[in-house]
């Protein structure tokens, strides 16, 4: 799967700044000075959703890890399993052998 980025509407950007703008205000004093710069590091902002393939250059750059589009999230017991991994999935994710993330 692949994010589709052509398909966001301006009522998807909308909800988007509406959402980021109010949790990015609550994560001074919460988030650590890390979590706050990463996020500028990435390049997230209020006025654009995130287009995947832009922040897996700079996230697997930094961390290695990559984003991956699935059908769905993934339940708790397997994210915490997936974070072995090299790669952040949603939806079923397991290991392979090779310790690269395989949906399922």
């Amino acid at each position: 799967m692949e994010q589709q980025y052509d398909k966001y509407t301006a009522e998807d950007f909308e909800v988007w700044r509406v959402l980021f703008e109010r949790q990015v205000a609550q994560l001074p004093g919460m988030a650590t000075d890390e979590y706050l710069a990463g996020i500028q590091r990435i390049g997230f902002t209020a006025d654009r959703i995130p287009n995947f393939t832009e922040v897996n250059r700079v996230l697997a750059d930094y961390t290695g890890w990559q984003l991956h589009v699935v059908a769905g999230l993934i339940p708790n017991k397997e994210f915490w399993k997936s974070r072995i991994c090299s790669t952040t999935c949603s939806g079923m994710c397991r290991c392979s052998p090779t310790s690269t993330c395989a949906t399922s």
